[in-house]
């Protein structure tokens, strides 16, 4: 295992200007897990980096894409959470493990090279084990973190709710609730 294929966006106008490489696979530092990537999902939010609508920092040449599920391969000297062969997920937002996200410079997929290719060292305190138990498939895992992410923004982000706005929030298809913001 000493390279992998990696997609990157040399210019973002189109999701065409996607182009393939081959690079190596990285070695998680002491603090890292290295991480084969089973599943990816997508959203709108690659769309928008992809044909340079996202409003906020993307680099350069960046491998995009921030959801991915996966298994552990290997993990750094620092790292004893996790073991080779347990599924993970990582956060879109590898400094922001909860609350608000302070800025726009640590996302998978925007400052930082995102998920779409074969192997990811990304740091432990930024990915998360799935029980063994589970009965989600890799894909279902992945889109997780969006889902997660969406909720949050929707609630709390560019346009947080304000006391006496009413949210309808949607469980399946057969039950909704109202609930008022109570900030």
């Amino acid at each position: 295992m000493t390279d992998q294929q990696v997609f990157r966006l040399p210019q973002r106008t189109s999701i065409h200007d996607l182009q393939v490489y081959r690079e190596d696979v990285p070695i998680p530092s002491s603090n890292e897990v290295l991480i084969k990537i089973k599943n990816v999902a997508l959203n709108y939010r690659d769309f928008a980096v992809a044909t340079g609508k996202y409003p906020f920092p993307v680099k350069n040449d960046v491998v995009p894409v921030s959801d991915l599920s996966g298994k552990v391969v290997s993990v750094g000297t620092g790292v004893d959470d996790f073991a080779e062969g347990d599924t993970v997920i990582a956060s879109f937002d590898l400094k922001t493990l909860y609350g608000a996200i302070r800025d726009w410079h640590h996302s998978l997929g925007g400052c930082y090279d995102g998920v779409l290719r074969q192997y990811i060292a990304l740091p432990a305190s930024a990915v998360v084990k799935v029980p063994a138990e589970t009965q989600l498939s890799f894909a279902q895992l992945s889109a997780l973190v969006c889902t997660g992410t969406t909720a949050w923004n929707a609630l709390y982000g560019n346009n947080p709710l304000k006391p006496g706005q009413t949210v309808l929030l949607l469980g399946n298809s057969e039950v909704s609730h109202e609930r008022h913001a109570m900030c």
